[in-house]
């Protein structure tokens, strides 16, 4: 039997329900399992509370602290509750969230600071059960990066491999002590705490300059749905027949008001009236927009609870339409656009600056509406859109031939590189 390291994983929402980044954490947990014996640090769900119980074959333990566990039961008790019930429990979750924001207006880096001690204190209880040869951290959030340097600083032998989805200098900054400036600075010492990095495509030049060694940073693309692709390839497309008027469409990702805003998006669906069922599986500030056109569209627009990844895949396969709504931060190509892809199926793309990202600019069916275009103007070329892609599909190899880089074999053996591992496939 041979002998695996221990490799300890800190991430933000991994289980039961991932946020891209967690679904990036357990990508990258499935290609070093041969490797290591893995141990995951999440934060909590919602009451699914692990405390090193085996799930999807890891160690998971979770952590959350006082206002994020009151804001998940209040949102839980708003979203199962009507009237007064409903009204008190949205009152009690809006409430915890102004306490974030003012949190986030004087702590250090932001309102997730209780997230390095309690994560530092999980690295060790596992190095009790284990020892710790190798530190894993994803960000956001960004404090699981100093949880691993404070247990490096005491275990410098131990490897320590960062990964960076998102730049905390590119989000929104509320603290009122930390200028542009500063928050770069603090981002570049970050940058140097660990052994190595692995980051998205767009962030690697700017973590290449805040690193002395570029070469210790890894990019790394984002990956494609193989699992999707591999149904697909084997599965014989079902045209909808002119007598099937109703097309689905789904989203799935998260609303935000001031970069991803859905009002646009859901005043289009809700002029088309019943010639479409739109599905929305998302996250975010944006509740009561959404909530607005669910009540005003007569059923067509519905908000959808959270599921976990496999079955959210499923919910894919058998839609006709998929959505993707495009940052207003113009160098962002989301995790989730490789995800919509993988799928095969027709793609409108909402977005701000009259062009795709660069993603979907390669993709045969994609459908291209810039929300700064009167929304008259655009009905009529979506309408043209729905009457014709329902009946289509891109072809699996298709997507294969056009997204090479973007595999798993290819990321894989950018992942286990840098933790000094070869392809033993």
């Amino acid at each position: 039997m041979n002998y695996k390291k221990e490799l300890v994983v800190l991430a933000g929402n991994c289980f039961p329900v991932s946020s891209s980044t967690g679904s990036i954490a357990i990508e990258f947990c499935s290609f070093l399992k041969n490797d290591f014996h893995i141990s995951i640090i999440e934060i909590e769900q919602y009451g699914f509370r692990f405390n090193g119980e085996k799930y999807n074959g890891y160690d998971v333990y979770s952590i959350i602290n006082w206002r994020l566990k009151w804001s998940q039961k209040a949102k839980y008790k708003r979203d199962h509750s009507k009237g007064l019930k409903a009204r008190l429990s949205n009152f009690s979750y809006q409430l915890s969230r102004l306490i974030g924001r003012l949190q986030s207006t004087f702590f250090y880096i932001n309102n997730n600071k209780w997230y390095i001690k309690a994560a530092f204190k999980k690295i060790n209880e596992i190095e009790k059960k284990h020892g710790v040869d190798a530190l894993l951290s994803f960000s956001a959030p960004h404090e699981s990066i100093i949880a691993c340097n404070l247990y490096k600083k005491r275990n410098p032998k131990v490897l320590f491999v960062s990964y960076w989805g998102d730049l905390f200098s590119n989000g929104a900054n509320n603290n009122v002590f930390l200028s542009k400036q500063k928050v770069r600075r603090i981002e570049q010492k970050l940058a140097s705490y660990s052994d190595r990095i692995l980051c998205t495509e767009e962030n690697h030049p700017v973590l290449s300059n805040y690193s002395i060694d570029s070469s210790r940073v890894i990019p790394i693309p984002y990956m494609l749905n193989s699992n999707a692709l591999k149904i697909l390839s084997k599965r014989q497309m079902q045209p909808k027949t002119s007598s099937s008027r109703m097309i689905n469409v789904v989203y799935m990702g998260a609303f935000y008001k001031q970069i991803r805003n859905p009002e646009y998006f859901l005043e289009v669906f809700y002029r088309l009236g019943n010639r479409c069922r739109v599905y929305l599986y998302s996250t975010g500030d944006c509740e009561k927009i959404i909530k607005k056109y669910e009540q005003k569209s007569s059923g067509n627009i519905s908000i959808m609870e959270q599921i976990p990844k496999n079955q959210l895949s499923n919910v894919l396969l058998n839609a006709d339409i998929l959505i993707n709504i495009e940052n207003k931060l113009n160098n962002s190509n989301p995790a989730k656009v490789l995800e919509l892809v993988s799928f095969c199926k027709p793609i409108i793309d909402f977005n701000y600056y009259d062009s795709t990202c660069e993603f979907l600019q390669k993709y045969p069916m994609c459908l291209n509406v810039n929300m700064n275009r009167n929304i008259d103007d655009n009905l009529k070329i979506i309408e043209s859109f729905l009457e014709h892609c329902p009946k289509k599909q891109v072809k699996p190899n298709d997507v294969y031939q056009a997204y090479r880089k973007h595999t798993e074999k290819n990321i894989s053996e950018l992942v286990l590189s840098s933790f000094g591992l070869g392809d033993k496939k």
